[in-house]
């Protein structure tokens, strides 16, 4: 972001680990809500369905549970970051480098599937 842009932005922190969210907290002081959800879908829940849609989104998801890849929760940004991202935003993830992002991208676009 440019200089004025950062300065105007609005930044929501969403987490579903109440322990980060209050690392969030303290790290991002301006930040306009704070919210303790299991993705864009528990945050759909809690706000109000007139809320802005976003520039950017930016997420490190979590892809695992226990020891084994679970890519539920990448596959839910992927297919609802759309729906939340005004015209001409981005979504931007950080993810392992065994996880295939790219097709995932496809299969959440509707262009193929995992199988």
């Amino acid at each position: 972001l440019g200089t004025d842009a950062a300065a105007s932005a609005q930044l929501v922190a969403l987490d579903a680990d109440a322990a980060a969210l209050e690392a969030a907290r303290k790290n991002l002081p301006g930040a306009q809500a704070v919210v303790l959800a299991d993705g864009l879908a528990g945050f759909a829940r809690q706000e109000e369905p007139s809320a802005e849609p976003f520039d950017l989104i930016v997420s490190n998801p979590p892809v695992h549970a226990g020891h084994s890849d679970d890519l539920r929760v990448l596959m839910d940004l992927l297919v609802e970051a759309p729906r939340w991202l005004r015209a001409g935003g981005e979504l931007w993830i950080v993810t392992q480098e065994k996880i295939p992002a790219g097709r995932l991208f496809q299969v959440a676009a509707g262009r193929t599937t995992l199988a």
